[in-house]
């Protein structure tokens, strides 16, 4: 058997965790997994590992102004992720991990449509019932919150509470999960952008993190060097384009702009800088701009 084969079986007899962020492909990535797998493995997922943040999400659901059902499905995943946490925790071995990074505007905004079902009342359109009046109030909403950011101004109450989660979010989570939970620290590993995924190994656990932007091209060599899968091919599920508010959706991606220092913020953080190269961040600016954006590299 070759050194390489033993270093897969290896990995392989361990639990297996799908462990990112949301609206970074997690769903398609489970498919996936969850197909090519040998018989046996372990396979778990979560968003979050650390108690301290679930404990504060749940604190969160406590305001009434969230749709009911939504704060229910909230709740039985919370439920879940705590599930997973334990099993993690109770692991005698190494953990085998997969996770992902994308562009973390659009881990923002897809963030914010993925939910908007659960507070978009509240927080957005109140009493507008058309379609046509809900996106326009969506687009203003979601413009002026991301200024009130950039500028540090977002408030109090559930909109500065919500916006600061979700334009906080990708930046941090790195450091508030994967390093408090695993210590393993990503930044100090440069990233290969070129390649568009990174294996790392450390003394808790083995780590492939994957490109979003780098999916059709990384996602099959990057399976496997990292747990000798072969013939994968990446379905995508669970996309905002595919539920009730996909009009919503498809408006904000199409038309939403946002002001230049949304973006100069957002993508000079050490999490834009370490998995994007500055070509990369100006195009992602100029998406969400319209205009084109210098970026510190």
């Amino acid at each position: 058997m070759s050194q390489r084969s033993t270093v897969w079986q290896q990995r392989l007899a361990r639990p297996v965790c799908l462990y990112q962020m949301g609206k970074v492909g997690s769903n398609s990535l489970l498919s996936l997994l969850s197909q090519k797998l040998p018989a046996g493995t372990q396979l778990m997922y979560s968003h979050y590992l650390v108690e301290a943040f679930l404990l504060e999400m749940e604190s969160w659901l406590g305001d009434d102004r969230w749709d009911p059902a939504w704060r229910g499905s909230v709740e039985q995943t919370i439920a879940n992720m705590r599930q997973v946490g334990q099993t993690f925790a109770a692991s005698p071995s190494r953990l085998t991990v997969v996770t992902a990074v994308r562009d973390p505007l659009a881990v923002v905004i897809s963030s914010f449509l993925q939910n908007v079902e659960g507070y978009g009342g509240a927080l957005v359109w109140g009493s507008e019932t058309t379609e046509a009046g809900r996106i326009e109030l969506l687009l203003e909403f979601l413009k002026t919150q991301t200024e009130r950011w950039a500028l540090g101004e977002t408030g109090g109450g559930l909109a500065g509470t919500v916006t600061r989660f979700l334009l906080d979010y990708p930046a941090g989570w790195f450091d508030r999960e994967m390093h408090a939970s695993l210590d393993v620290d990503v930044y100090s590993y440069p990233f290969p952008h070129d390649q568009g995924y990174q294996i790392i190994s450390t003394d808790q656990a083995d780590v492939l993190i994957l490109r979003y932007e780098d999916f059709s091209t990384a996602i099959l060599p990057a399976l496997h060097e990292f747990l000798g899968l072969t013939d994968v091919a990446l379905g995508f599920h669970n996309r905002s384009e595919d539920k009730p508010t996909a009009p919503l959706a498809r408006a904000v991606r199409e038309r939403l702009r946002v002001a230049p220092e949304v973006v100069t913020r957002i993508y000079s953080t050490r999490h834009g800088r370490h998995f994007y190269t500055q070509s990369e961040r100006e195009q992602f600016a100029r998406r969400w701009t319209g205009e084109p954006v210098r970026l510190a590299s």
